[in-house]
């Protein structure tokens, strides 16, 4: 620093004063000499003088290294007033170093992204989705949204389709609680394509806690915060909760489907039903299908064909005894039972006879 002082006092002609700066930039970027690297910098700046890429890039390497995070990005926003534009690499290079090196600091990340933009940079939508492996390579998928909505706060536009990748990561890495509440942010905030963020959310709970939890979250969205799911989401969930026997929830969605005035989604319930149904959960799914207090004829007919196809007489004649007399009577319902009589094969004694 004495020579460098001293070189800067006299009035020497001839000297490249740009690479002069830059090696002492160079030698004294590191840990023990931060205030001299600092005080070099303000006096390039001062000169109308800009860092040469490679000094950038081979101090930036060593501030990382020695986990000297902001150091690093103070020196990203010197450069990123230079008249040349920032390259992509240095800055979704640094923005991956900020998410994983030492403990994660979110307002570190929001700066990169504002400099990066006011130096007139667009940041495009693969920057989100590198920052995500880097967190997957260390465990820290479980931050996605707090991520992404720094990077939104330094200027980042993120679409449906960031929001869905965050929702994921962090149903991947078991973070179920912090991706309801960020689809709940996501929902305040407007965003119109909020059905793909909520499918992803429900297809994780899914996987992590069981379809019936996915089916509470799910209806306290629909309810509390007036969410749309998809319809592509309920049928899924509604597939989900069959399975693992959830039979009354399933006949809820079935309500919220018709609220929303999606087509009623009863394949799956009859499936069930006729196979392994008690005559109270073929009742409740023809209660969820009823229109205005009107039975739906087209739900008892299917219900009577799947019961009678697997043989199961015994509880489509006690649905039938428990069904409304215009269901009783209806030519279609009537048709179908008279022909199961007639395929009835007669006893062997009267046969002989």
């Amino acid at each position: 620093m004495v020579f460098f002082q001293w070189v800067e006092q006299s009035d020497r002609s001839g000297i490249g004063w740009g690479k002069f700066y830059n090696a002492m930039a160079k030698v004294l970027g590191h840990e023990g000499c931060i205030q001299e690297f600092c005080e070099v910098l303000r006096k390039m700046r001062g000169k109308g003088l800009e860092m040469d890429r490679d000094v950038y890039v081979t101090v930036t390497d060593r501030f990382l290294k020695r986990k000297m995070v902001e150091d690093a990005v103070d020196l990203f926003r010197f450069m990123a007033n230079r008249p040349e534009k920032l390259s992509k690499e240095d800055f979704v290079v640094l923005l991956k170093k900020v998410v994983v090196t030492g403990d994660l600091d979110l307002k570190l990340v929001t700066r990169v992204v504002r400099y990066y933009q006011h130096a007139g940079n667009d940041v495009k939508a693969f920057t989100f989705h590198s920052v995500l492996k880097s967190l997957r390579s260390v465990a820290r998928l479980g931050e996605s949204g707090r991520v992404l909505r720094a990077i939104k706060e330094g200027g980042f536009a993120p679409d449906s389709v960031d929001h869905e990748k965050a929702i994921l990561a962090m149903c991947d890495a078991g973070n179920l609680e912090e991706a309801h509440n960020y689809l709940v942010d996501v929902e305040k905030s407007g965003n119109e394509n909020v059905g793909s963020a909520l499918e992803a959310l429900v297809s994780g709970l899914c996987k992590k806690k069981g379809a019936k939890e996915a089916f509470k979250v799910l209806k306290n969205l629909v309810s509390e915060k007036n969410v749309v799911p998809w319809q592509t989401t309920y049928k899924y969930l509604m597939h989900k909760l069959i399975r693992q026997g959830h039979l009354k929830q399933a006949f809820e969605v079935l309500g919220l489907m018709k609220s929303h005035g999606y087509p009623s989604f009863i394949d799956p319930c009859i499936t069930h039903i006729s196979k392994s149904g008690t005559v109270d959960d073929a009742l409740g799914l023809l209660n969820v299908t009823s229109s205005k207090g009107l039975p739906s004829r087209t739900a008892h007919v299917r219900l009577f064909q799947a019961l009678l196809k697997e043989d199961r007489h015994e509880v489509a004649q006690q649905l039938l005894s428990q069904s409304p007399a215009s269901i009783q009577n209806h030519a279609d319902v009537r048709d179908i039972f008279s022909r199961i009589k007639m395929e009835e094969p007669i006893p062997a004694a009267l046969a002989d006879g």
